[in-house]
């Protein structure tokens, strides 16, 4: 009967011993950083793109980052030229254009904070040469992210 009771209360200690480790481990609710949060001017690019997709993009139209659930505001501008491309002629490259396929340039006015790494635009951070496919209308676009500059 002893062994049992001396079983029982080491049990008993473990399971205390658990409780009161988890009680002082337990993370609580992390505090909320808040940023301060400013007007920029995004601007993206693509070398190529399909031309049907480059004549669908328009000013006003949303431009979305899907994967992250982050609203990147409302083109401004869309600048469309011919593509850039490189081809090979004679061991030497060359800049040319693709037919068929156009370059894009995108800016878009979105509100984000500034960090070391970036800028937060809501809780995703995006910096310089980021490059990721977004929506941009009704379209879905690869663009590299290629400015941030501040508006206020």
């Amino acid at each position: 009967m002893k062994k049992i009771v001396r079983i029982t209360a080491l049990v008993m200690a473990c399971v205390l011993m658990a409780l009161s480790f988890a009680a002082c481990t337990a993370t609580t609710k992390e505090e909320e950083v808040v940023r301060e949060t400013k007007r920029y001017s995004v601007t993206y690019y693509a070398d190529e793109v399909p031309s049907f997709v480059a004549d669908q993009i328009k000013k006003s139209v949303k431009i979305y980052d899907s994967e992250n659930d982050v609203d990147l505001g409302l083109v401004t501008e869309a600048l469309v030229e011919d593509s850039i491309c490189y081809a090979s002629d004679s061991g030497k490259l060359i800049l040319t254009t693709k037919t068929g396929y156009r370059s894009l340039l995108i800016s878009a006015t979105v509100e984000a904070s500034e960090a070391l790494e970036g800028w937060y635009i809501g809780d995703t951070l995006y910096g310089i040469g980021h490059t990721d496919t977004l929506h941009v209308g009704n379209t879905e676009v690869e663009l590299t992210l290629r400015s941030f500059e501040a508006l206020d």
